[in-house]
């Protein structure tokens, strides 16, 4: 996308990243990592991905050099709470009859999250590369993500 620094739709670009940077700012300190989790899934998302799908991304723990540790205890009663509660503003819920997927509310989201201008603002923790994921650094960890059944990979 290419505008004219003075130009109109220059001018909204910049508005929506600013606001975007104000909405991360408000994510506060304990929820912010749970936050980049969902973003990072959503981002690289091969298919719409559902709200029990994301949640149960939250379950896993991710330490340096080991692989995820699944940790079933850490599975939301909520699973819709759980995902909203973190960053309501940037993504919202699609309701279909009997399955409800997650994306990011605008597309000036993803851009704006994946866009190295992120690393020189003050959310640089955001930054989420393109076609990265937490489980991206831990090869061979495959997850039924489909609804249909499916084994996919990130």
């Amino acid at each position: 996308m290419s505008y004219h620094a003075s130009s109109k739709p220059w001018r909204n670009y910049c508005r929506h990243w600013t606001r975007h940077e104000r909405t991360l700012l408000d994510i506060d300190e304990e929820n912010w990592v749970y936050a980049h989790r969902l973003f990072q899934y959503l981002a690289v998302a091969l298919h719409p991905l559902s709200v029990e799908e994301l949640a149960e991304f939250l379950t896993f723990e991710f330490k340096d050099g080991e692989s995820p540790i699944f940790q079933a205890e850490c599975r939301p009663e909520d699973p819709r709470e759980a995902v909203l509660s973190t960053c309501s503003s940037l993504i919202t819920v699609i309701d279909d009859p009997g399955f409800s997927t997650v994306q990011f509310s605008h597309f000036l989201v993803k851009e704006f999250l994946t866009s190295t201008r992120i690393t020189e603002g003050r959310v640089t923790q955001y930054y989420t590369p393109p076609r990265t994921s937490p489980f991206s650094s831990h090869a061979g960890v495959s997850f039924d993500s489909s609804p249909t059944g499916r084994s996919d990979s990130i």
